[in-house]
């Protein structure tokens, strides 16, 4: 389970942070356009259509990082999946689509071994009982 969790927040951090930064070179470009030709409040708000999802999906993908590591759940693994569908076209979207997948896994596997404290006192259990008898 710890093996697919941090294979799908690493790729959900990539993402988040490829977004996150072509969101700001996105916001670089306007302001020198807005500088050099003055303002266009057309072309303002195209540019902010195109960023605001960008944003979205940036911060997304910052806090899948977070949360898959604590707990994978399947309703995030859903989410990655469709933001990833969303822009599957690019590199990006690849990227949450295969973490969405691997979120999902990790969320339906159960852990293969008892933890420490448990397995010894299971042990101590059958020291005792063959000691009994």
């Amino acid at each position: 389970m710890k093996k697919h969790a941090n294979v799908a927040s690493v790729l959900s951090l990539i993402g988040g942070i490829i977004y996150l930064i072509g969101f700001f070179l996105f916001v670089m470009g306007a302001l020198v356009h807005i500088l050099e030709e003055g303002i266009d409040y057309l072309d303002i708000i195209v540019r902010q259509f195109f960023l605001f999802p960008a944003l979205i999906k940036g911060i997304l993908g910052l806090t899948m990082f977070v949360r898959v590591k604590q707990k994978p759940t399947i309703t995030q693994g859903v989410i990655l999946i469709i933001c990833g569908a969303f822009s599957l076209f690019f590199f990006i979207g690849i990227l949450f689509t295969i973490a969405g997948i691997f979120t999902i896994i990790a969320s339906e596997e159960k852990p293969s071994r008892v933890s420490g404290s448990e397995e010894k006192e299971e042990n101590m259990k059958g020291v005792s009982e063959s000691t009994n008898t």
